[in-house]
C-alpha cells in the first residue's frame, strides 16, 4: 500500500473507530485496511490503535500523530477532488437552509473550506430551526431533521441522527449515575428541547427550549439531563464532561433529509455533493 493511502486509512479508522467502516469508505477490503495500518505502525515503530472486540481507539501516540497529519491528509484529498471535478472553478451563488446548531457546528466548517477553494462562489446560508419556504425564498436546497413532506421536490435521506440521554458529571458528583429509569426519575431535574420524549419516560421537565445549544449549556451547568444528538455531545462524553445515561434506552434517530428541486443547478449540485459526503462522515462519527 502506498504511503498516502495508508495515511488515509489511518485517518478514516481514527475518525470512525472502525476498520470495516473505513474500508467501506475507501472501497477496499477490511483485511487490506488492517494490513495498511500494520505497515504504517511498523514503519513508524509505534502502536497507533488499541483494539478490542467492540471498538478501535487511538493510543496516546496515535492521537498525537493524528493531530499532526489529519489536516494535511484532508488537504491532499480535497486537492484530488478538485483536480478530478474542476471544483475550484465553481462560480455563482448558492442559497441553502439548514437547522441552526447542525448548520453552525457541522455544515459551516466544510462550507468555509469550499469557499476558500472557490473564490467565485457566493453562499447565502439560512441557518435556522424554522422551516423555510423553498420556492418563495428561492433556495437551491435545504437540510432538515426528521421531516419528509415535500411531494413536489426530491427528498433524500443522508443518514440518521442518533440521540443520547446525557447529564453533566457535576450533577452526579459524589453519587453514582442512574442505571435505571426509577433511579433517573429521582433526579427530577430535566432540561430538554425534546419534552415529549422525556415526559413519555415519566421524567419531570424543568426547562423547555427550542434551541439545542441552549439545552446543552443548561445540561452542562448541571440543571438536568436531556436527550441530545450524538454529534453534539459525543466528544463531551469522551472527555468526561458529560455522562451518557442508560445507553440501552431506545431513543429516536431522526433522519437528516436533503430537499431540492428536480432541476438543480450545477454549482448548487456540486456544493451539495461535497456537503453530503462531509455530513455523512460526521453523522457516523462518535466525535
Amino acid at each position: 500500500m502506498d504511503r498516502f493511502l495508508a495515511l488515509r486509512v489511518f485517518c478514516k479508522v481514527a475518525d470512525s473507530g472502525s476498520f470495516s467502516r473505513a474500508a467501506r469508505e475507501l472501497s477496499m477490503t477490511q483485511s487490506a485496511a488492517s494490513r495498511g495500518i500494520a505497515d504504517l505502525e511498523s514503519r513508524l515503530g509505534l502502536r497507533l490503535f488499541e483494539r478490542t472486540t467492540r471498538r478501535v481507539a487511538l493510543t496516546l501516540e496515535g492521537r498525537a500523530y493524528y493531530e499532526q497529519i489529519e489536516e494535511h491528509v484532508r488537504a491532499l484529498e480535497d486537492a484530488e477532488l478538485r483536480a478530478a471535478s474542476g471544483f475550484g472553478d465553481l462560480a455563482g451563488r448558492v442559497k441553502l437552509s439548514a437547522p441552526g446548531a447542525l448548520g453552525r457546528r457541522l455544515l459551516l466548517p466544510e462550507l468555509v473550506r469550499i469557499m476558500h477553494e472557490s473564490p467565485g462562489l457566493v453562499v447565502d446560508a439560512a441557518l435556522t430551526d424554522q422551516r423555510v419556504d423553498l420556492v418563495a425564498g428561492a433556495f437551491d436546497f435545504a437540510l432538515r431533521v426528521g421531516v419528509r413532506s415535500e411531494p413536489s421536490f426530491i427528498e433524500r435521506t443522508l443518514g440518521t441522527s442518533p440521540q443520547w440521554l446525557v447529564g453533566s458529571a457535576g450533577l452526579f458528583a459524589g453519587k453514582p449515575a442512574p442505571t435505571s429509569m426509577s433511579e433517573l426519575a429521582a433526579v427530577r431535574v430535566v432540561a430538554s428541547g425534546g419534552v415529549r420524549d422525556l415526559e413519555k419516560l415519566g421524567l419531570t421537565v424543568r426547562l423547555t427550549t427550542d434551541d439545542i445549544e441552549t439545552n446543552l449549556r443548561a445540561v452542562e451547568a448541571g440543571l438536568g439531563v436531556s436527550v441530545l444528538p450524538r454529534w453534539l455531545v459525543a466528544r463531551r462524553v469522551q472527555e468526561g464532561r458529560l455522562i451518557r445515561l442508560l445507553p440501552r434506552l431506545p431513543l429516536p434517530s431522526p433522519p437528516l433529509v436533503v430537499v431540492y428541486p428536480r432541476r438543480l443547478r450545477r454549482v448548487a449540485r456540486q456544493v451539495l455533493e461535497r456537503l453530503e459526503r462531509h455530513l455523512q462522515k460526521e453523522l457516523t462519527s462518535d466525535g
